[in-house]
């Protein structure tokens, strides 16, 4: 299981008159403490919520800030393409692009064992794989973030910041 981090750099509210919008600057690091980026991606992900004020929670912010951070993640790293070329070893070929594939993404699909994820992109058009793939040929993958865990606990901090009370 790949562990990560959520960090937030800062926090903007807008409101409007029954609305607020809030605006977070997050990103992501690994149990090293290193930013989890892909070659794309400045390592800082900004994501908006905007609602109505009637439909924030009245308590559990730190729940309602965590469901949405992890859609945001998941949205971002999780993706279904297809036109890869595997060959019966743990490098995949004929990626059209890499760019927002990281390491520590599960990796599914026909011919790749259960548990498999991306431990290098090599370079434009191929990463490397942690298992062997058991088949040939070009197939579809699935990247997904589904086994990833994902420590929140900074989250608590931005319910301070945010002060969803006095919204």
């Amino acid at each position: 299981m790949t562990t990560y981090i959520y960090q937030y750099t800062s926090c903007d509210l807008i409101y409007i008159p029954n609305d607020v919008s809030i605006q977070i600057n997050s990103y992501l690091t690994d149990a090293s403490g290193n930013i989890v980026i892909s070659t794309s991606t400045l390592g800082i992900d900004t994501f908006t919520i905007q609602t109505y004020k009637s439909s924030l929670p009245i308590s559990g912010y730190d729940s309602f800030l965590s469901i949405i951070a992890g859609k945001f993640i998941s949205d971002k790293y999780s993706s279904t393409t297809g036109g890869y070329g595997i060959s019966g070893s743990n490098i995949l070929t004929q990626i059209s692009d890499t760019s927002k594939i990281v390491v520590g993404v599960g990796v599914s699909g026909t011919g790749i064992p259960v548990d498999t994820t991306v431990v290098s992109v090599r370079d434009k058009n191929s990463i490397e794989l942690n298992n062997t793939v058991t088949a040939t040929g070009s197939t579809t993958l699935t990247f997904s973030t589904s086994g990833w865990q994902v420590d929140y606990s900074q989250i608590h901090h931005l319910t301070e910041v945010i002060d969803f009370a006095n919204i």
